[in-house]
């Protein structure tokens, strides 16, 4: 018998199986009575008892990250599932369900992270109520929103026999509550006294403490600094690290736009003070950047409002939460953690991403406050909400995801949003939007080489995403845009550092390194091949592949004579070569890839997309199958290989 409530709980990296609970969530409460939707680790808490709640339904969405990794939002949980310790009746006969996220294009590690949960917790005597579905990003017409839709539709709300009630949209209770303080600003009115101030409102002395508590909110897991006062690792920095761009420089001619930015950060130590043992940061270690929106793209969301929130967008606002109201309890977690102070141009620079398309249970809430005053505020609203609907799906697919409409675009299209008789408030937008969140960047330099040049700077190559939709609309990346347009010296990035992929690697000693990349895959490798020749490390190979040599072989003109480099330039000639093919020829010519690793012990770093990091590891297998006959005895090796650092890689969507 299924249970009358239940918990959803999901892990996530970049949010889509957050906005995948979400909409069970709505589902599922005309059946059960939904008690919390929560990441793992902020429900469980270190406490794996609460996973043990009788008499209810758990509903999972596990997303899979890296190499078939768990992601940072249930790494904590995870480690403590696997305690030896624990019985195989801890869990004995909960129910549940799960919806696992991943894609198809990492071969065997599609949502590996999701099946090894799901077997986890059978091992310890939880009960799978009903068949696990898999969301694939690349499913035709939707991605993994397709795959969802048919799995919630025909598996998990199949389980219950009848819906309880029929939820129709309304507006709910909200607990935000603001405050105009004024009507010009402080930050003004400092200006008008003469006083040099900060150019940005986070920045700002009276604004400062109430931004820095947003970015606390928003901080990487896993992140962390370094104190220069105890000149030891500090683990969990929840404050971000203020960078100033030291230098902005594009790598390529043509369409492609990439850019090498240095950043120079003050609260490192100073080099000298550095310690091989302790440095700032490690080769291999990822940059977390929290981007801000643009002047034009506020001024322009600004504009799409309803005139009376347009009137205060530069009055000091105090946003408090309403302390009766029970949702408080989730601040964080179903609702944003906002800046208390700020104004609303403020807020929609640094803290909401009004760049992000909006999810459809978005547009089913915002149905909800188009105005019927409007000749077609009826018709808009029915429009908002078959586009939240499982039947408007494919709508949805072409009109949002396809199109790249951001909030600004979805709110200009419907016009009696901002009409007179419209229902959106300040609060609303507050209850609406979803914070901006740190982008990940591979850091592209040598934390010893730094420290032997007497310099404290982070390096990244940095892609600037843009393109054109199928019906010829321009659209670009919020991060890269924002980072490509740092051309001033000077100018301030807020950053946080966490472990990567190829972190802690066994970099230093005279085994050889093979390091095999794509694009701006080069990013990793070139730190990994920096740090290794800082530490007196030679006798390393780097195999590169992009589509031209004149326009994109990134960092061409600035490696060493002793580095030995295999290319894979895929348009310069009439056939496509690609990296992969550049190994296989190796391999026949030269026992390129067996005669590093089973005699010469060498280490093999890849980097780039998951197809191209998959092709890799085929060669790698056939080659390796092609010597010790035994495909077996290769994947055991491989795996061996992998947990001792000398195979890794670093691939991304």
């Amino acid at each position: 018998m299924i249970p009358s409530s239940c918990i959803i709980l999901y892990s996530t990296q970049s949010g889509r199986a957050r906005a995948c609970a979400r909409r069970a969530a709505r589902l599922l409460e005309d059946y059960v009575t939904v008690l919390q939707t929560s990441s793992v680790d902020d429900y469980v808490q270190g406490d794996l008892q609460r996973l043990t709640v009788k008499d209810t339904l758990f509903v999972f969405f596990i997303s899979t990250t890296g190499e078939g990794e768990q992601t940072d939002t249930i790494r904590q949980t995870w480690s403590l599932l696997l305690q030896t310790s624990l019985p195989s009746t801890f869990l004995q006969n909960i129910p549940f369900c799960i919806f696992n996220l991943g894609d198809r294009a990492y071969g065997p590690l599609f949502c590996a992270a999701g099946r090894k949960w799901a077997v986890r917790l059978l091992q310890l005597g939880a009960v799978l109520q009903c068949e696990a579905g898999y969301g694939d990003d690349g499913t035709p017409n939707g991605g993994v929103w397709a795959d969802l839709d048919v799995w919630l539709e025909h598996v998990l709300l199949k389980q219950f026999a009848t819906k309880r009630t029929t939820s129709a949209p309304e507006i709910g209770h909200n607990p935000y509550r603001l405050s105009l303080l004024s009507s010009t600003t402080g930050l003004e009115s400092k200006k008008g006294n003469g006083t040099e101030q900060p150019d940005e409102e986070w920045q700002h002395e009276i604004f400062r403490e109430s931004y820095q508590s947003f970015f606390h909110s928003v901080s990487p897991r896993m992140s962390y600094s370094y104190d220069n006062g105890e000149r030891t690792l500090v683990h969990e920095q929840t404050r971000p690290l203020v960078a100033f761009v030291e230098s902005n420089v594009r790598l390529t001619t043509g369409e492609q736009d990439t850019r090498h930015i240095r950043f120079h950060v003050p609260s490192f130590p100073k080099p000298k003070e550095w310690s091989l043992l302790a440095l700032p940061y490690q080769a291999g270690d990822i940059a977390c950047i929290l981007p801000s929106n643009s002047v034009k793209e506020v001024d322009r969301f600004v504009r799409v409002l309803p005139n009376s929130i347009q009137e205060v967008a530069d009055v000091e606002l105090d946003i408090a939460l309403d302390a009766t109201d029970q949702t408080v309890a989730t601040i964080g977690i179903s609702y944003p953690h906002w800046p208390n102070h700020c104004t609303l141009r403020g807020w929609l620079t640094y803290c909401a991403d009004i760049h992000a398309i909006p999810e459809r249970e978005d547009l089913r809430a915002l149905s909800l406050y188009c105005s019927l005053e409007h000749p077609l505020g009826a018709e808009q609203r029915d429009k908002l909400l078959s586009l939240s609907e499982t039947r408007g799906s494919s709508l949805y697919a072409d009109f949002c995801l396809r199109e790249k409409r951001s909030w600004a675009d979805v709110i200009y299209d419907f016009d009696s949003l901002r009409a007179p008789g419209s229902l959106l408030t300040l609060e609303a937008l507050l209850a609406l939007l979803s914070p901006i969140r740190p982008r990940e960047f591979s850091i592209a330099g040598s934390p010893t080489e730094e420290w032997q040049k007497e310099e404290s700077a982070i390096e990244l190559c940095v892609a600037r995403v843009q393109g054109t939709t199928p019906l010829g609309r321009n659209y670009h990346g919020l991060c890269s845009d924002y980072l490509s347009t740092l051309s001033r010296p000077g100018s301030i990035v807020r950053l946080w550092i966490r472990p990567g992929s190829f972190h802690q690697l066994p970099l230093n000693g005279p085994r050889p390194v093979l390091c095999i990349g794509a694009g701006t895959g080069i990013a990793p490798l070139r730190g990994l091949l920096r740090e290794r020749r800082a530490l007196g490390c030679q006798n390393d190979i780097l195999v590169f592949g992009c589509r031209k040599e004149s326009c994109d072989y990134y960092y061409k003109n600035e490696w060493w004579p002793e580095l030995k480099q295999l290319t894979a330039f895929s348009r310069d000639q009439w056939h496509k070569v690609y990296v992969q093919q550049v190994l296989q020829k190796a391999e026949r010519e030269h026992q390129l890839l067996s005669q590093h690793v089973l005699h010469q012990d060498g280490a093999i770093y890849v980097a780039g997309s998951p197809r191209m990091a998959k092709a890799v590891k085929e060669v790698l297998a056939e080659s390796l199958v092609a010597v010790l006959g035994d495909e077996k005895q290769v994947q055991r090796f491989l795996a061996q290989q992998q947990a001792s650092g000398l195979f890794s890689v670093e691939a991304w969507g």
